[in-house]
């Protein structure tokens, strides 16, 4: 910590140095504050910060900052506090910033913390968190403007890419939907809640075979207790049954029993035993009622 000259405080803070009035006065105060926190950033954004400190001492506040140590920019305030917060805006996103807090008591006398950095975030994570609000809101369009903004800052961010492989899954545009997801697994093939995305898109869309694929992949990335962060109706269970479909679908009904028997062990459907058909001919007939009745459990 250093301390500032009195000249120094009184031309940032507007003071006039504490003085006794005589031999007979109290003695002038001359000891400048401590800084006994901080200073810490905090609320760090594309383009504002908060700086935060305590003092030991009623003080002023003042932050001088700038992408050098020379600083540049400042923000003070005047009134005598001990806790310390200032907030910084209009920064640039992406950039290093330097600064230094100072505090000057009642009668002048001030400290100084050392230069200190820190780094502002990519307006990416804003447009993303926005995103996912509105998509939570079933506010789709919102969502996808947001997304399709971060797409154009960075359009292979796979942040980015899920949040538009999800938005144009249910809005049912499964063309531009399968585009994005191309592009995530491009940037990350193990992504968990694209494969899931995958699993529902591809069975939609009929490509039983890549939903085969893209169901098993998921159901051993998310295991068995798996709820989608931004819908919490989609859980495992609904990636299993779109598995079980998909099987179903491409004629494979032992490997459908099996996957549904995962659902639910209590199943007693038995592909050599016509007695466990109830009111079905063929197993193929009574597997499709199990589908059908396994839909209204998931």
């Amino acid at each position: 910590m250093g301390r500032l000259s009195v000249g120094l405080v009184a031309l940032v803070f507007g003071l006039g140095a504490g003085c006794g009035g005589g031999d007979s006065g109290p003695a002038p105060d001359t000891t400048p504050p401590v800084i006994t926190a901080g200073p810490d950033v905090s609320d760090i954004g594309h383009e504002s910060a908060t700086v935060s400190w305590s003092t030991d001492e009623d003080a002023t506040s003042l932050v001088r900052y700038g992408k050098t140590t020379s600083y540049g920019d400042s923000v003070a305030a005047s009134a005598l506090v001990r806790d310390h917060s200032l907030r910084l805006t209009g920064l640039d996103a992406l950039t290093v910033y330097h600064f230094r807090v100072y505090s000057a008591d009642e009668a002048g006398n001030a400290v100084g913390s050392s230069d200190r950095v820190f780094t502002t975030t990519s307006p990416i994570g804003k447009l993303v968190a926005e995103g996912w609000d509105f998509f939570e809101a079933g506010e789709y369009d919102s969502s996808l403007a947001r997304f399709t903004a971060a797409e154009a800052l960075d359009a292979d961010h796979i942040d980015v890419l899920e949040g538009l492989v999800w938005t144009y899954l249910y809005v049912y545009e499964f063309a531009a939907c399968e585009a994005a997801l191309e592009r995530a697994f491009d940037v990350d093939e193990d992504r968990a809640d694209c494969l899931v995305a995958a699993a529902f898109l591809y069975q939609a869309t009929e490509a039983f075979g890549d939903a085969v694929v893209a169901a098993e992949s998921a159901l051993a990335r998310v295991g068995p207790a798996y709820v989608f962060e931004h819908d919490g109706d989609v859980t495992d269970e609904d990636v299993r049954y779109s598995l079980i479909l998909a099987l179903a679908a491409l004629g494979d009904f032992d490997g459908a029993l099996e996957e549904a028997r995962v659902l639910d062990p209590a199943i007693v459907l038995d592909p050599a035993d016509p007695g466990t058909w109830g009111a079905y001919s063929t197993f193929e007939e009574a597997m499709i009622g199990l589908i059908e009745d396994l839909r209204s459990r998931v």
